[in-house]
């Protein structure tokens, strides 16, 4: 069985950071550009704050210049996601 992280009243998983797990697939990395990131948006900081709640998973690569990070669900954060999805259903 998967666990969840348990999420505090600080930690803020509200929709625009759903909508970025929903989007990530749960095994190939997407970089946030995939996801609908632009220059100086929020995508990347969202995606750091879920990958440290566990709901994220951070890989990577090394370009010319600079490592660029690519993130994945993972299955903590897909069991998020469906706890959520029944919550807000029933």
């Amino acid at each position: 069985m998967v666990s969840i992280p348990r999420l505090g009243t600080t930690d803020h998983v509200h929709l625009r950071r759903l909508e970025l797990l929903r989007w990530l697939d749960d095994e190939k990395f997407e970089k946030p550009m995939e996801l609908g990131a632009t220059d100086s948006s929020h995508h990347s900081s969202d995606l750091r704050f879920l990958a440290s709640k566990g709901l994220v998973e951070i890989g990577g690569y090394r370009s010319y210049l600079r490592r660029v990070n690519k993130y994945r669900r993972t299955p903590a954060g897909k069991r998020f996601l469906r706890l959520y999805e029944d919550d807000r259903d029933g």
